[in-house]
């Protein structure tokens, strides 16, 4: 016999999973990159969800504004390990990642909201778009 209290318990548990604080990227049929934009502020930094392949490679590009820069990103596998590049715990630029596993990915971007570390965090509105070859 169920109790209806420790199903909701276990349900509740599923919906307090990583997966739900990130922001899910879809590529369209035939294609091999899908694009987020929108606003970024708090802390600057923004989290994406996408599902690739063991194998793949991943690009993580700015949108085409010059204040768009991303300032870092890394990526967190379907294991749950923390991806750099470049013997860093972190990508800059076009840096790209060869993906070591089959499933979905967080991506963590963080990007550069202040002016200098007096100047106080301003949002902007980003774009940034996710290649996977």
């Amino acid at each position: 016999m169920k109790h209806p209290l420790l199903v909701f318990a276990i349900s509740s548990l599923s919906l307090a999973t990583p997966s739900f604080a990130q922001t899910r990227i879809s590529f369209a049929r035939g294609s091999d990159s899908g694009t987020w934009s929108g606003h970024v502020s708090g802390d600057g930094s923004k989290s994406f969800l996408l599902n690739a392949r063991r194998g793949q490679s991943l690009w993580v590009h700015d949108g085409d504004d010059p204040r768009n820069v991303i300032y870092t990103w890394q990526l967190i596998t379907p294991s749950g390990r923390t991806l750099g590049c470049r013997s860093a715990g972190y990508c800059i630029g076009d840096d790209s990642i060869q993906l070591p596993e089959s499933g979905d990915y967080i991506v963590r971007t963080t990007y550069r909201l202040t002016g200098g570390w007096k100047s106080p965090a301003t949002p902007r509105y980003v774009s940034v778009t996710f290649t996977i070859r």
